[in-house]
């Protein structure tokens, strides 16, 4: 039997979490037990006697087992739950933003063809650019400046 094979038996068997062993040596010595079934079917040693102790511990642990194996199947049934739920929201999401989309459409602004037009047409570029008449004079003012301290200090 290969290893995965082995492994997939034997979790299907010993299902058991950490949470349901009072100490953590209990947990080591399950998982050793657990280890030591998937290394004999792997290793075909003992292969009879390993399925006599596989089968014995599924009967004594039928309860156990079929817990565990409801558990599971409440935790799958919440993902898929939550998967689908999940998707919904993210349709929602998608069909609102489209909506917004189309709803947020700004018309063009329109400018006379007049002088006046034309000028506050160059204003609008002007600040959608990012330039700012304050910024220029400030700009000529310490050039004008700066080149009055250069010739006092030559």
């Amino acid at each position: 039997m290969n290893p995965l094979q082995a492994r997939q038996r034997v979790d299907a068997v010993y299902t058991l979490k950490q949470a349901d062993f009072a100490s953590e040596r209990q947990w080591n010595d399950y998982l050793e037990e657990k280890e030591e079934i998937i290394f004999n079917f792997t290793e075909n040693i003992d292969v009879p006697a390993t399925e006599r102790k596989l089968r014995q511990y599924a009967e004594e642990h039928a309860a156990e087992i079929a817990a565990s194996k409801g558990r599971a199947a409440v935790a799958e049934k919440e993902t898929e739950k939550n998967q689908a739920e999940q998707k919904q929201q993210q349709h929602q999401q998608e069909s609102e933003a489209a909506r917004m989309s189309v709803d947020a459409s700004v018309p063009f602004r329109t400018f006379e063809d007049t002088e006046e037009g034309r000028a506050e047409r160059a204003r609008v570029a002007r600040e959608a650019g990012g330039a700012d008449p304050v910024y220029a004079q400030r700009r000529a003012a310490v050039a004008a400046f700066s080149g009055l301290y250069e010739a006092v200090t030559m």
